[in-house]
């Protein structure tokens, strides 16, 4: 089988390009502003200690590696809900792709946010809400550029921000970044990939007139079955924002014991506030019928004491 698209060839040398590029601009980059989707989306990659960056071989590429969509052949769908703090916060993703000739097409969303917040006063008090949401539209090419016996896929992600405070505290802001993924898959199986994310440094804007960064961080990974393809290992990396900072690092595993049932495990690292890292250890079951499949993860947050999260997935692939 050979290629026969030069302009996706030019295109996918391009991506890599740009991506190197990107590369040397994310080791500078800092910000006060976090992306939502760093608390996690997908229960599936959640129970693997987020180690999926290599692995994006379905709807959850949308948000840690576009590149992987491409792999879809048919429409999928997931959704994922959890509750932190105790239940003051609700978090929800959705995400939907559909291949097309021309690519594979996805549409993810994440909210979060809580109300009736109060803020004392002179004389009473107030109370104000708070929310925080992503929208990504992802485009990823539909046939890998050949290397070999090797395939080579490229994705990339437009993403609109948008946050703040209503009521009494009235204050938004939204900004607009890009994501750049790409995954080398072996004829043995095994992928390298990496996904750099938030490379376009726009930033938030502020009705206040502030402009807040949208921190840039480059994710590389690696993943490969054993044992006939039952088990999947995964391991990723984020490059640290400067060269002084830890580097957290994920790890993951898969077991497929079945054709119904799928048991997971992980350790993810998390760098706090004042530079110091924390692992926390995470698991998961997968139960798959037809084309259904339901995950649930437990995630624990060592890193600032609040209770464990359960993360809950339903995906139509």
């Amino acid at each position: 089988m050979q290629n026969n698209k030069p302009w996706l060839s030019k295109l996918m040398f391009l991506l890599m390009v740009l991506l190197f590029v990107i590369c040397q601009a994310v080791l500078a980059a800092s910000s006060p502003t976090e992306d939502i989707s760093k608390i996690g989306a997908g229960a599936r990659p959640m129970g693997m200690g987020k180690a999926f960056v290599a692995v994006a071989d379905d709807i959850n590429s949308l948000f840690l590696n576009p590149a992987g969509l491409g792999e879809a052949t048919k429409f999928q769908f997931t959704s994922m809900y959890t509750s932190l703090f105790e239940g003051d916060l609700n978090y929800v993703v959705f995400a939907a792709s559909n291949p097309f000739a021309f690519g594979s097409l996805g549409f993810g969303f994440i909210s979060t946010g809580t109300g009736q917040i109060p803020s004392p006063t002179a004389s009473s008090i107030t109370y104000f809400d708070y929310y925080d949401r992503l929208f990504i539209l992802s485009l990823a090419t539909k046939e890998p550029v050949l290397l070999g016996n090797d395939l080579l896929r490229a994705g990339i992600n437009l993403k609109y921000f948008s946050k703040g405070f209503s009521d009494a505290a009235n204050s938004h802001g939204a900004g607009v970044d890009a994501d750049l993924g790409i995954k080398l898959t072996f004829k043995n199986g095994i992928s390298l990939a990496a996904n750099a994310q938030n490379f376009l440094g726009s930033g938030m804007v502020w009705n206040t007139g502030a402009v807040d960064d949208i921190p840039a961080v480059l994710k590389i990974g690696m993943s490969g079955f054993i044992l006939d393809r039952l088990l999947l290992l995964a391991a990723d990396c984020d490059i640290p924002l400067s060269s002084n900072m830890p580097l957290p690092l994920h790890a993951g595993l898969e077991y497929r014991m079945n054709q119904y049932l799928t048991m997971r495990a992980g350790l993810e690292q998390v760098l706090s506030a004042s530079s110091s890292v924390s692992t926390n250890a995470t698991a998961g079951i997968g139960l798959c019928l037809s084309s259904f499949r339901f995950d649930y993860s437990y995630h624990p947050y060592r890193e600032n004491g609040i209770s464990a999260a359960h993360f809950i997935s339903f995906t139509v692939l």
